[in-house]
């Protein structure tokens, strides 16, 4: 697909950041994207791993999140490269960079199954 198992933060409809590594599958993994002063910036297991520039903005209704998959609309029908996995646990912080710099941290364990 487009990214080649990558994580990849979409913006206005353009690509603003790619993994540097792909998804290992089989195993919990934690996946962050923060927006830092106009950088973009991907962490993979509490590690950058890849980031890009952004002078869009992010508010308004304009925009809407989508995990999982890229786009609608005849160039990329419903379900277009759409990961084969599942996705739990998912945070958005409005107003906070969580992970500024490109901060190494440790990241949250999965929680349990129940």
């Amino acid at each position: 697909g487009a990214g080649d198992g990558k994580y990849i933060v979409y913006i206005g409809g353009a690509p603003k950041a790619t993994s540097a590594t792909a998804f290992s599958t089989g195993a919990y993994q934690h996946f962050a994207a923060v927006s830092d002063a106009g950088t973009i910036r991907i962490y993979q297991g509490g590690v950058q791993t890849g980031s890009g520039t952004n002078a869009d903005s992010i508010s308004g209704s304009s925009y809407s999140a989508s995990w999982g998959g890229y786009g609608t609309g005849p160039a990329y029908p419903d379900g277009a490269y759409a990961i084969a996995g599942r996705i739990d646990e998912s945070r958005i912080t409005k107003g906070v960079c969580r992970y500024p710099n490109g901060t190494t941290f440790t990241p949250p364990a999965e929680f349990p199954d129940f």
